[in-house]
């Protein structure tokens, strides 16, 4: 994941404005839709999700602009995630994609997340609505 140093993005201080409320303990939920806040957003998600004491029970990230690669560098957070029991990521980007020059082959974040799901057992509910995903 990338460092969390430097200015931070509009689509960064959205998310960390909602994970305040989260870490006050005015919500669990933790829901950006149909916000282009592209893929600095994850950032201050990746940490927070990440904490042992997180108390976040629910992620709903729609329609961002998050790229495969950037859910390839978020989704490992839910790995060792113990609170998050509903996660809809959907009208955002997990399968083929050219991202910074790279170009992901259809499947990579499919195949990442399955890797975390091996491990998380606390995850209940997973939208995936509308992510360039194939059959494959």
């Amino acid at each position: 994941m990338v460092s969390y140093l430097g200015t931070k993005t509009r689509g960064m201080k959205l998310a960390e404005a909602k994970l305040i409320r989260i870490a006050r303990g005015d919500s669990t939920s933790l829901e950006i839709l149909d916000d282009d806040v592209w893929d600095n957003a994850l950032i201050p998600i990746f940490f927070f999700l990440s904490k042992p004491d997180c108390s976040c029970r629910s992620v709903a990230l729609k329609k961002n602009r998050f790229t495969t690669m950037g859910f390839a560098d978020f989704i490992p957070c839910l790995a060792t995630n113990s609170s998050v029991e509903t996660f809809r990521y959907a009208e955002n980007c997990i399968g083929s994609a050219v991202d910074g020059g790279k170009t992901w082959a259809v499947g990579t974040g499919a195949q990442l997340l399955a890797d975390v799901l091996r491990t998380n057992c606390t995850l209940l509910e997973l939208d995936l609505d509308d992510n360039n995903l194939s059959d494959e």
